[in-house]
């Protein structure tokens, strides 16, 4: 019987594991891609020009993006673990 369980357990935990690190992982590239736009917005705070206003424009929606990446993350978690 406990031979039954012991593989349910580990497939539960290499599952576990792996979201966790998803989420992990994700975080930290949400927080290099925030680090790197503020930079940019620091380097070109007073600059009116296009072509930095659609950098900023592409940066900001990069991280947006690994925002909604990470809010799925916690969701899909969430969902299959705790709800």
């Amino acid at each position: 019987m406990g031979k039954v369980r012991k593989p349910l357990v580990n497939t539960f935990l290499i599952e576990l594991i792996t979201y966790l690190s998803d989420i992990e992982w994700t975080s930290e590239i949400l927080s290099d891609k925030i680090k790197r736009l503020s930079d940019f917005a620091y380097e070109h705070v007073n600059d009116q020009d296009e072509s930095v206003k659609i950098k900023f424009g592409y940066l900001l929606w990069d991280v947006i993006d690994s925002e909604q990446r990470l809010l799925e993350l916690y969701a899909g978690f969430l969902e299959k673990n705790i709800i």
